[in-house]
């Protein structure tokens, strides 16, 4: 019930106007694209995808797996996954 109260009092505080932000082309293509309708396996090769790379920042966030000890090409993509990441935000 405080719940429906502290709506009703955001709305009242508004004007009774609705408030939101638009999002951009390049936003709506990103959430289209990342919460697009899956098949089973596809969704099987995302979960197990993850897994692995949750899996593999553990061992690198221990120091089990020094960041140096990968090959220059793997660093280099990871990089470039990095920063293309970054755009989509």
């Amino acid at each position: 019930m405080l719940n429906l109260v502290s709506e009703l009092s955001a709305v009242e505080q508004n004007s009774y106007q609705l408030r939101f932000a638009v999002p951009t082309t390049k936003q709506l293509e990103n959430m289209r694209r990342i919460h697009r309708d899956m098949t089973e396996m596809e969704i099987a090769k995302h979960t197990n995808a993850l897994k692995g790379l949750e899996h593999f920042l553990a061992l690198i966030e221990s120091g089990d797996l020094p960041p140096e000890s990968l090959p220059p090409e793997v660093r280099k993509r990871l990089q470039s996954a990095a920063r293309t990441d970054d755009d989509g935000e």
